[in-house]
């Protein structure tokens, strides 16, 4: 007899020493002593002691096979634990790789969740960009140069303090823009005057406010952004705009009456 392709011991020890114990208790009852009536031993016996007899050769034969069968019994159970234990192993191998596509796919959703917000950054900043320029540039006649004929050369010019000379990229023109008004608006509560005031003491309210909202509103993307633009919108001085930006009533009236005034 084979298991799993092995001589399965136990069934075949089990079945010799049955076997033995059969011959055995044939060869015992056949040579014991039997009385002058009989001839032989089996001859004698009535159907109680066959009874005897047999209970007594059959009784050791159970008993091998029982032993064998709680043996046989136990190694399978042992062989199940091993299935299990393998079993568990795997389960917990295939868990790990589906944590593992699960962190990446995490991972890549989040990544996709950073591009899409950033993008929606710069495009906020176009916007804001366009929205500055066309409220706050200053467009003058400015000296370039002589020609040779010794004549001065002028040129039109962008001279807002907001909009001269900004750089191109979203993410450097908004931390350019946020120093700029930052310095506006230490110098305004520092009493200066010059042109990085001016539109911040003399300009209309309406576009002074609605700058504040589109700055607010870029800011709303702080935490969902590439590092190089959350980097910006953590600056130290973009938290000073929104936090000094000018909002109670009396600066308000204050920049109100500021400007009606420049308007006489």
């Amino acid at each position: 007899m084979r298991l799993d392709n092995k001589i399965n011991v136990p069934v075949v020890l089990a079945v010799a020493l049955s076997v033995a114990l059969l011959l055995g208790g044939l060869i015992a009852g056949w040579t014991a002593n039997s009385s002058d009536e009989c001839s032989g031993t089996f001859s004698c016996l009535s159907a109680n002691e066959w009874g005897d007899y047999l209970a007594g050769v059959s009784a050791p034969v159970a008993f091998v096979w029982l032993v064998t069968a709680v043996f046989i019994q136990s190694r399978e159970l042992a062989e199940q634990r091993k299935e299990l234990a393998l079993t568990r192993e795997e389960f917990k191998l295939n868990r790990d790789v589906l944590k593992g596509q699960a962190d990446s796919f995490a991972a890549q959703t989040e990544a996709l969740m950073q591009d899409r917000a950033t993008e929606e950054f710069r495009e906020r900043v176009r916007v804001l960009r366009v929205w500055v320029e066309r409220t706050h540039s200053n467009i003058k006649e400015v000296h370039a140069g002589y020609s040779e004929n010794g004549n001065p050369i002028s040129e039109r010019k962008d001279t807002g303090y907001l909009t001269a000379d900004m750089p191109a990229e979203p993410t450097t023109y908004f931390a350019e823009l946020i120093r700029r008004i930052a310095v506006s608006i230490a110098s305004l509560r520092l009493g200066e005057q010059g042109v990085d005031v001016a539109w911040l003491a003399y300009g209309k309210l309406t576009e002074i406010y609605t700058l504040e909202q589109r700055l607010l509103k870029i800011g709303e993307l702080r935490n969902r952004v590439n590092p190089s633009a959350m980097a910006v919108l953590s600056d130290p001085d973009f938290e000073f705009v929104l936090s000094n930006y000018p909002k109670t009533e009396r600066e308000r009236l204050a920049a109100e009456a500021a400007r009606q005034e420049a308007d006489f």
